[in-house]
């Protein structure tokens, strides 16, 4: 075999072995879209209160550790939406949503303050709402013990806690 039909036989495998490569990534691309669609169905279904629906949707992607779905499937589980209020179980994914987070306990601050923002519609959100700050708290996050510290911050949410609680994290707040 001549040196120019090795070179022109290498050249073919390079280019072959390229149109392989690239076709393997944009038919990941296209798989991870449609992925990303299903799971952009199911949370706009759950946006939209058509709970079983995006319990059927987000559950696959929180089980294969998409962050977005177990963040969601973990408001799902602490607001009984489509499923009983289970906080064991909302406490659970709202974790494995946050590991690698910045902020421990940033989902269940972010859950805590949308709870409390419904005060004037359902009362016995503030309860709710209290002990996912509480939670979160608890995981270590500033934002919660220092609102849960903070008496008239807490008030003007429409939440409460007693005294001993809201001077214990007044107390871890001001230890860091």
């Amino acid at each position: 075999m001549s040196s120019l039909r090795r070179w022109m036989v290498g050249v073919a495998i390079v280019l072959l072995g390229a149109a392989l490569v690239l076709f393997a990534i944009l038919g990941e691309r296209a798989w991870r879209a449609r992925r990303e669609a299903a799971l952009s169905e199911g949370i706009g279904a759950m946006k939209n209160g058509n709970f079983a629906f995006a319990l059927e949707r987000i559950t696959p992607y929180a089980h294969a550790g998409n962050r977005l779905a177990q963040r969601s499937l973990g408001m799902m589980y602490a607001r009984g939406w489509g499923v009983p209020v289970d906080n064991a179980k909302a406490a659970a994914w709202l974790r494995r949503a946050e590991c690698g987070c910045a902020n421990a306990g940033a989902n269940e601050y972010d859950l805590a303050l949308e709870m409390s923002s419904y005060t004037s519609r359902e009362p016995e959100e503030r309860t709710k709402a209290v002990e996912w700050l509480i939670r979160a708290a608890e995981a270590g996050n500033q934002d919660a013990q220092a609102l849960l510290g903070d008496s008239v911050k807490l008030g003007a949410r429409g939440l409460k806690v007693s005294t001993a609680i809201s001077e214990y994290w007044r107390q871890r707040a001001t230890e860091r």
